[in-house]
């Protein structure tokens, strides 16, 4: 993906039509927040038969399906706001009736007896990446990387352990970072801890493993995921109160 509203995959037709289980992989980073309903991807056929992942409103992603029974449409909220501008994970498992979706290694949203077999979407499907099959909903303004979709539904412990690569990144940085800072804002840090913020601050142990690494008490936001809406608008509010002044 480039990057630019517009730019999207289409998906080679009977890609699906041999899987019973499956885990959907991809990191994505979005510019900015994403119009209602934009989907990150979209597997389907011509009945309307839908699994997708979309972002809500504020970049809340939710994990929709069609039940192939009943046609209804089931949707899970995560209740996380991907952060715009910052790599994150999103993955997705289907086995046995029941879809996952986990954000940075974590489970956030789920939909039991989801009904649903992508083998049955059959040859003819119309799947995307970055867009909707339907024309009239908004595509995505973000960038992706590492997009993959295995035959095989991860467990969890699998999930995280595929994540290690990005703690190992993270913690140079961190490292590299703190090098560099000078003495008396690196002592500042010291006595006053590391706090977590935006969606990567999701990743299951990361504060621990942050702490054990620095030796700097680490710990997550309360909204992690939240953190920048929620400080932007704080701050608004201070610049309102101080200009009305």
């Amino acid at each position: 993906m480039d990057g630019e509203v517009g730019g999207y995959v289409k998906l080679k037709n009977g890609l699906t039509k041999y899987t019973k289980e499956a885990t959907i992989s991809m990191d994505v980073k979005l510019n900015g927040k994403q119009t209602n309903g934009t989907r990150l991807f979209e597997f389907g056929d011509m009945d309307e038969n839908l699994f997708y992942v979309a972002c809500e409103s504020a970049n809340e992603l939710s994990l929709n399906i069609t039940n192939q029974k009943t046609k209804e449409t089931v949707t899970a909220k995560s209740g996380v706001l991907l952060n715009p501008d910052t790599w994150q994970n999103a993955e997705v498992t289907l086995k046995d009736d029941k879809a996952v979706l986990y954000i940075n290694g974590e489970a956030y949203a789920e939909i039991e007896n989801a009904e649903f077999d992508f083998s049955r979407l059959g040859t003819t499907q119309r799947s995307f990446l970055g867009r909707s099959h339907s024309e009239s909903t908004p595509w995505l303004n973000g960038s992706y990387d590492n997009f993959k979709m295995l035959s095989k539904a991860m467990t969890a412990e699998e999930i995280r352990e595929a994540l290690k690569d990005a703690t190992v990144q993270i913690m140079e940085t961190i490292h590299g970072i703190l090098e560099k800072t000078p003495p008396e804002l690196a002592a500042d840090v010291a006595d006053r801890g590391i706090v977590l913020t935006g969606g990567g601050a999701l990743l299951g142990g990361l504060e621990t493993l942050i702490e054990e690494e620095t030796g700097i008490n680490t710990v997550v936001a309360e909204e992690p995921a939240m953190a920048v809406a929620i400080g932007t608008g704080q701050y608004m509010e201070l610049m309102s109160k101080i200009n009305g002044k």
